[in-house]
């Protein structure tokens, strides 16, 4: 049952709240003993956490209950390593989950990473976090698959930890899926040659729509939501038949689009066997280590990149049109089975209509890439030290009208003294990440009914971090705001000091609405290109409705 509404709490809890795993800046361990659920998978005991809130707050729990580290398939491992998923079996007695288990990531994306993601060796397991572990509660959920473009990623992250979506009332399930090779490499003679990690996140849904009720949730209330590559696989979700009824809504942050063909797959699966000395066969991948295969994955990367950059004599022109894939070293593949068609295919076909969708992005995603391509960007200009963002963009065919509406549409980039190099980046960036957003929205927009069921955000607040990022809204910026937990220190190195927590207050309660309604509560989209700006010059500590994105619809206006 809910327990007494807070008033009167600090935003954050003791200094001592980082000591316990189940302990974040809002929410740590009472030491009481642990809630015990018994659902269909097995008995489990959890651990419960106080939820702070911040001063004059209220909300409709005081209480998390964590329980980690779940498993809703059985370990990928000898004879299941590079398979299909094969359901848990239930197990008997109790199964202690007050502590984060196993994680697929093994090795994080960099040494210092936007997103704070721990790495533990086992299986495929999922979180639950839940203000009410009763079978009564029938309380929304939120499903978050984590991004990390197919190679990386942990479901452990403290920034997914569900305490303030319990605090209003909202189950939270953290899943976890295979990566890179495991997870999304071509196997030809695996009973899943490719798409084995959209296959274990499909499982996952399974799992959830079993055993939530157990744990507070309302099987037919489900939401799922991701970021990056999490928000790729909501929209292959979206258009999987063998997801189809296992979610009644999708929230898309930052994802991409998914097209890549079994050729594709095959091109990276060769050389990476190539490089590893053995055959591309279920065997040849079995006959080496965990670690021997990140290895060669490694070395791989260096030659199919995670993202399709290549600056040739076209310039940016490329970069002015849809993009065929999000990703080139792993990724969804369109297999005619699990995703038979590509992403825009399947959304002009009408797959996925039936569910309200959320989808937007950060303004400046990669717009800093600008400055890793100095060098080609230099040598399109014919200048080795000198670019020009206007040349470039007049090269790739747009008029002078073109080019103003560009600059207008970012007006932060200019003046700076790298307003050329992050104007170039700013193109690429919008090439992967927004105009695909954009191109889910038109088509949806074809019926009337399912642009009512449509809605688009633009998150522009910037980091306040001196250098090259400061005042732009970088990749996984908005993910602490939604999450409501700009209080972790991590933050401190990517958001930046001074970060606005009535922004955060007010993106929750969005993202909130739309969990518990199917509809955040601003206008859905519509052809006059309405939508949710959250920060930037327009909004600097709320949030607008207005025009997002108007910019890029002109590229997709304009073919």
């Amino acid at each position: 049952m809910p327990q007494s509404p807070l008033t009167d709490r600090s935003t954050t809890v003791s200094p001592a709240w980082a000591i316990h795993p189940a302990s974040t800046p809002i929410a740590a361990p009472t030491g009481e003993a642990g809630p015990v659920v018994s659902a269909p998978a097995g008995t489990l005991r959890g651990v419960w956490r106080q939820v702070a809130l911040p001063p004059g707050a209220t909300a409709v729990y005081d209480r998390s209950a964590a329980f980690y580290n779940i498993p809703y398939a059985q370990p990928p491992v000898g004879p299941r390593r590079f398979m299909a998923p094969v359901r848990a079996e239930r197990w008997q007695g109790v199964r202690e989950a007050a502590l984060p288990g196993p994680t697929p990531q093994r090795r994080p994306f960099g040494v210092t990473t936007a997103i704070p993601e721990p790495s533990v060796s086992g299986e495929e397991v999922l979180n639950v976090f839940t203000p009410d572990p009763s079978s009564e509660a029938r309380l929304p959920v939120l499903v978050w698959i984590y991004g990390g473009g197919f190679f990386a990623g942990s479901h452990n992250s403290p920034y997914y930890d569900g305490a303030a979506f319990n605090r209003d009332a909202v189950v939270t399930v953290s899943l976890s899926y295979r990566l890179g090779m495991d997870g999304f490499g071509w196997v030809p003679d695996s009973d899943a040659p490719v798409n084995r990690g959209i296959l274990d996140q499909v499982m996952a849904l399974e799992w959830v729509r079993e055993n939530i009720a157990a744990f507070g949730g309302a099987p037919g209330r489900v939401t799922i939501a991701g970021q990056s590559a999490g928000g790729a696989s909501v929209l292959a979700l979206l258009t999987a038949p063998c997801a189809r009824g296992l979610f009644s809504a999708a929230i898309c942050q930052s994802g991409g689009t998914t097209a890549a063909t079994l050729a594709d797959a095959r091109a990276v699966a060769t050389r990476e066997a190539e490089l590893a000395g053995v055959p591309a066969t279920l065997a040849g991948w079995r006959s080496l280590t965990e670690e021997e295969v990140l290895d060669v994955a490694a070395t791989l990367g260096t030659e199919f990149p995670l993202f399709d950059i290549d600056l040739g004599p076209e310039g940016l022109a490329p970069f002015l049109r849809l993009p065929r894939t999000m990703s080139r070293t792993f990724m969804p593949v369109v297999d005619g089975e699990v995703l038979p068609q590509a992403t825009f295919e399947a959304v002009r076909a009408g797959a996925g209509h039936q569910v309200p969708l959320l989808i937007g992005g950060v303004t400046h995603e990669m717009t800093l890439i600008g400055h890793a391509l100095a060098e080609p960007l230099a040598r399109l200009c014919g200048s080795a030290e000198q670019v020009s963002v206007d040349r470039l963009l007049a090269e790739a065919g747009l008029e002078p009208v073109e080019v103003k509406a560009f600059h207008a549409a970012y007006p932060e980039l200019t003046g700076r003294p790298d307003a050329d190099l992050v104007g170039a980046g700013q193109v690429i960036s919008d090439y992967l990440f927004r105009l695909p957003a954009l191109e889910v929205v038109r088509l949806r927009a074809a019926d009337r009914e399912t642009a009512g069921r449509t809605w688009l955000y633009d998150f522009a607040w910037g980091s306040t971090l001196p250098g090259p990022g400061a005042g732009l809204a970088g990749h996984c910026q908005e993910v602490p705001f939604v999450f409501d937990c700009l209080a972790h220190p991590h933050a401190d190195g990517v958001q930046g000091p001074q970060r606005p927590q009535a922004l955060a207050t007010v993106a929750h309660a969005d993202w909130m609405g739309f969990l518990r309604h199917g509809d955040p509560g601003w206008q859905p989209w519509a052809r006059s290109c309405t939508g949710r700006t959250y920060g930037g010059p327009k909004a600097p500590e709320g949030a607008s409705d207005g025009e997002v994105f108007s910019w890029d619809f002109h590229l997709l206006q304009r073919g």
